[in-house]
């Protein structure tokens, strides 16, 4: 890990941002050296951690992140300028991901899922029509601390329900191919077989 990576994962601790977790750093960094994606999409910006982070595994890749909170887009934009040829690579919507995904209108490689837990099958569906054959979904925190598959609080109950309902559909339907590692919080990784009704290209 690089200083500047480093530096951000420490000011994510101190400032109780959540970032992505050791295990699923492991995944991604796994992800794109297989992959070699050139276009991602990222659904939850944070502090740009895991922008930064696939910008520099991919030296050729181009960047779509979506972040609302005004704050983290800042701490985001701050740490990107530190690395001037990285920060060109990577374009920031700021808005509510379920609004700014109806604006999109190019494909993508790979998309990387780490927003609102309750709305991961809506921006699922959103995307779909911006995949290729062979694009990669991978979704953090699907597990949502045990709770999906386990004993859930009342008021979590909603967003666990959301999120089986996520894992039932790229698990059960025939445009993907996913696999469940059950590390950190849990990830799901997903591979699309394509669509029939995919028209942009």
């Amino acid at each position: 890990m690089n200083e500047l990576l480093l530096e951000m994962r420490t000011f994510a601790d101190q400032q109780g941002v959540p970032v992505l977790r050791q295990e699923a750093e492991r995944l991604l960094r796994l992800l794109m050296e297989r992959y070699q994606p050139l276009r991602i999409l990222e659904i939850g910006t944070a502090i740009g951690y895991s922008a930064l982070l696939m910008a520099q595994l991919v030296p050729n890749c181009r960047i779509l992140t979506l972040e609302k909170d005004e704050e983290r887009i800042r701490d985001a934009q701050r740490f990107w300028q530190r690395d001037p040829g990285i920060s060109e690579r990577i374009r920031l919507w700021e808005g509510d991901a379920a609004e700014r995904l109806s604006a999109l209108n190019e494909t993508f490689d790979f998309v990387f899922i780490d927003a609102a837990k309750g709305h991961y099958l809506s921006y699922l569906q959103q995307v779909l029509p911006y995949l290729r054959q062979g694009s990669v979904i991978l979704a953090d925190d699907v597990l949502f601390y045990g709770q999906v598959y386990g004993p859930c609080p009342r008021r979590m109950r909603t967003i666990a329900k959301r999120m089986r309902q996520y894992l039932e559909f790229v698990q059960n339907t025939d445009q993907f191919q996913t696999t469940l590692y059950s590390e950190g919080d849990g990830l799901a990784v997903s591979i699309y077989k394509g669509a029939e009704t995919n028209e942009i290209t």
